[in-house]
């Protein structure tokens, strides 16, 4: 079982998304994204990727936060960004560090 899980907050990522995703799929971390209902574009290009979307009530990266950290039951978490500007190798030794 992992003990990390990659907190994504998204907003109208539909074009990165999926790359990050992809990116990402095989590390073994558990992955949640965070997003509004509304954004169906984003919504619809990551339909068909393991990961669990968690609706957020209100609008703002803030609260995509509060929704998706609230919503891990992994030891640890990492705030990843769906834009592509975070490195992924660097996850493993992140881990490694706070084990």
């Amino acid at each position: 079982m992992s003990k990390l899980t990659l907190v994504i907050p998204a907003k109208t990522e539909s074009e990165s998304l999926p790359d990050v995703l992809n990116e990402i799929k095989d590390l073994g971390h558990k992955i949640i994204v965070s997003l509004h209902k509304d954004d169906v574009l984003t919504i619809n290009s990551i339909k068909n990727f393991d990961c669990h979307i968690v609706y957020q009530k209100n609008y703002g990266y803030g609260d995509a936060l509060i929704h998706g950290i609230n919503s891990v039951n992994t030891d640890f978490f990492c705030i990843f960004n769906a834009d592509g500007s975070f490195d992924p190798s660097e996850l493993k030794g992140m881990l490694r560090e706070i084990e």
